[in-house]
């Protein structure tokens, strides 16, 4: 008997405010099967700070997928050397990422070790 293994979501970082507006079906698919998310963590209300006090080269959109399905969104910004914000510091209520529930710990484990990569 064997077990089956599960790929680990593939990671995407978003740089170019063209890819992010691209993922709003996407992102809106996610966040109607996500109970726990807040307004917050819509695409309109993250695109829309990111128009208005988004900084050129800063955007750091870290996305995950499984099987071609998003299914989960760090939105970040870069905010000096070295330094990743959440998008919406400072005029959000409530700063977080958007997961799909079903498969969080697999994501979560997956951007822990991107982010731990990439941060050397």
């Amino acid at each position: 008997m064997t077990a089956d293994v599960v790929a680990a979501p593939t990671v995407e970082v978003i740089y170019d405010a063209d890819r992010f507006r691209d993922l709003e079906d996407e992102w809106r698919q996610l966040y109607e099967a996500s109970p726990s998310a807040t307004p917050f963590q819509t695409w309109d209300w993250l695109y829309t700070w990111w128009e208005i006090y988004g900084g050129p080269g800063a955007l750091r959109l870290i996305t995950a997928r499984h099987d071609g399905r998003l299914v989960g969104v760090l939105p970040l910004m870069a905010d000096g050397p070295g330094r990743l914000v959440f998008i919406g510091t400072g005029l959000s209520d409530h700063l977080d990422l958007l997961v799909d529930e079903t498969v969080s710990d697999d994501v979560l484990t997956t951007w822990a070790h991107h982010l731990a990569r990439t941060s050397r």
